[in-house]
């Protein structure tokens, strides 16, 4: 996947899940890594989006 199509992913990700729960409430983790981006919800934190 070309890299501009990896990032809007990813942001797209984010955006939707800042948009289903309340901005600044603590359930939304985006961790960066060396090769990737982990999204993760206090939900399923040990379950990564991407």
């Amino acid at each position: 996947m070309p890299e501009t199509a990896r990032l809007m992913k990813i942001v797209t990700v984010i955006v939707n899940c800042c948009n289903e729960k309340s901005i600044g409430s603590g359930k939304i983790a985006v961790l960066p890594r060396d090769d990737c981006v982990r999204i993760s919800t206090k939900e399923q934190s040990e379950a990564a989006i991407l």
